[in-house]
């Protein structure tokens, strides 16, 4: 499941990609917008049914020629995108500065008015005294007053003017020129490449990845042999595992090893006989284990059945054969025992006939 979701979301985000890159390639072209985005997705789907088909030759042929053209469009999408920003960046420092030069003129112009008003309102002081003065400058006096009230006009459309400007928040640091434009002038100035150069090969790898991604994506999702193997294995492993039923030389091969290893303890040392039942017993709780009357009643007439022990005396010295010998005769001595169940009794049939 999280193989097909990783899967799946490869193929759209390269394929969102590529699409993107594609139709800015296309823009630079002059081609309409939503005819630029019909075109990337058309090729990016002409990709994907060349991966699919793969096994074919021609499949391999169409997927080589779309992934080169791919990398070339996405690679010049690119440029194209990041050229456009720059041409945004510029236009914005120029009308920057422009209007910074307004600015500039403006209060110029703004103090301009100021001292020309001063000096008329300072003339018109010292000129005009009494009212008799005022009749004789009043042609004079009447074009200063006319003067005046234009400059005040052109003051006020000069504040309103350089408020306009002021609030667009736009002034243009001389400072800042030196600033870098990008990132790649950055790497640029830092490793001693040109900035083209950096952005082409920068450009390219991205490109590669972009190309291969949703071909990446097809490739890994599972494939319905796959999703059947995954569930068999899912299946395997919920199943419980079915044991054979033991036989009764493997219920009895521990015990009677126990059995036989805690008697054959003294033949190393020399000794020809068996422990007794109280030294045996002594000799299995120590070693964290214990003998039930039955089992060791049944192990030891089995042992003296196949000849391994007679009474007490060992006659078998080997441990592995004694063991051999007690198994096959508590088998024999149980199909005995079946074989006596089956004889008639008095005068019934036997199972067997």
């Amino acid at each position: 499941m999280i193989r097909r979701i990783f899967s799946i979301a490869i193929i759209c985000v390269g394929a969102l990609l590529e699409i993107y890159y594609m139709a800015w390639r296309f823009l630079n072209d002059g081609i309409a917008p939503w005819l630029a985005i019909i075109s990337g997705a058309s090729l990016t789907l002409l990709l994907a049914l060349a991966v699919a088909n793969r096994k074919r030759k021609w499949a391999w042929i169409l997927m080589f020629c779309l992934i080169g053209f791919s990398i070339l469009s996405t690679s010049a999408g690119q440029s194209f995108s990041l050229g456009v920003k720059q041409k945004q960046a510029a236009l914005i420092e120029t009308s920057e500065a422009y209007q910074t030069d307004e600015i500039n003129n403006l209060t110029n112009r703004r103090d301009a008015i100021d001292k020309e008003l001063s000096d008329i309102t300072q003339q018109i002081n010292k000129t005009v005294a009494t009212l008799e003065d005022r009749a004789i400058w009043r042609t004079t006096l009447a074009a200063a007053e006319a003067r005046k009230t234009e400059l005040s006009k052109e003051r006020a459309e000069t504040d309103d003017k350089l408020k306009s400007l002021y609030s667009k928040n736009t002034i243009y640091d001389n400072s800042d020129a030196s600033v870098t434009v990008n990132i790649y002038d950055f790497y640029s100035n830092l490793i001693g490449i040109k900035s083209d150069t950096i952005q082409f090969i920068l450009h390219t790898i991205l490109s590669v990845f972009i190309a291969i991604m949703s071909p990446i994506g097809l490739l890994s999702y599972p494939q319905k042999n796959e999703v059947r193997r995954e569930v068999k294995n899912k299946t395997k492993r919920h199943v419980k595992v079915k044991h054979e039923p033991k036989t009764l030389s493997d219920k009895w091969q521990p015990w009677v090893e126990k059995w036989v290893h805690a008697n054959w303890v003294g033949v190393k040392s020399g000794s020809k006989e068996i422990l007794s039942r109280i030294e045996f017993d002594k000799f299995c709780i120590a070693r964290g284990y214990k003998f039930s009357e039955a089992k060791y009643n049944k192990i030891n007439k089995a042992a003296s059945r196949t000849n391994c022990v007679d009474k007490t005396l060992i006659q078998c010295y080997s441990e592995n054969e004694a063991i051999e010998k007690i198994l096959a005769g508590i088998v024999e001595g149980q199909m005995d025992r079946k074989e006596k169940r089956a004889l008639p009794v008095d005068g019934q049939k036997g199972l067997f006939e």
